[in-house]
């Protein structure tokens, strides 16, 4: 039975989500773990091709077209915090979910590589696909991220998850660059 969706966008688009700058206040120097998910730059820099209604930074960042956003909270009821980002070709907006889900880490044989001493977080979390979760009841109402990180460095980011229904929804609206990967129960 399908509990769920891991949602994310097709395309990188072109950007990188953390400058130089960044650098020394959110990113561990030692493993490259970003310590602050709710940082979002003011500005990004993309090309203008790749403005699709949800797409990712070259760092795996998700972000979302304004029309996204609109329909997220007038439709779907959505409470998240939304942060514009401006770009060269108009504003793009960053949301990191506040409800968690537990990852399946053993089940799913994930690897956590090599521990930081200095953050105490790992340079490297592979294995996030195919996805399980500790609960097997379906995903309710609202965007979720798991409790986990996947990827290496400052590229390491949860998976966005929502439940059945507001997939269903989601898809009716035809967003450019929208990409659902099923989760099993």
């Amino acid at each position: 039975m399908i509990i769920g969706y891991v949602f994310s966008g097709s395309s990188s688009n072109g950007g990188l989500f953390f400058g130089e700058s960044d650098a020394a206040e959110i990113i561990c120097s030692n493993c490259g773990t970003c310590n602050d998910y709710g940082y979002a730059p003011r500005s990004l820099n993309i090309n203008k091709s790749q403005m699709y209604d949800i797409s990712f930074t070259d760092d795996l960042r998700r972000v979302f077209s304004d029309r996204f956003v609109a329909f997220a909270k007038s439709n779907l009821g959505s409470d998240e915090q939304f942060k514009i980002i401006q770009t060269a070709h108009g504003s793009l907006n960053y949301m990191f979910p506040s409800r968690i889900v537990e990852f399946d880490s053993i089940r799913r044989k994930t690897q956590f590589v090599n521990k930081c001493d200095l953050c105490g977080g790992f340079e490297s979390i592979v294995g996030a696909h195919p996805t399980f979760l500790l609960s097997e009841k379906p995903i309710g109402p609202g965007f979720f991220r798991t409790d986990i990180a996947f990827a290496s460095g400052k590229s390491k980011f949860p998976l966005f998850i929502v439940g059945v229904e507001w997939k269903k929804l989601l898809e009716k609206e035809k967003f450019r660059g929208l990409v659902f990967k099923p989760i099993e129960g």
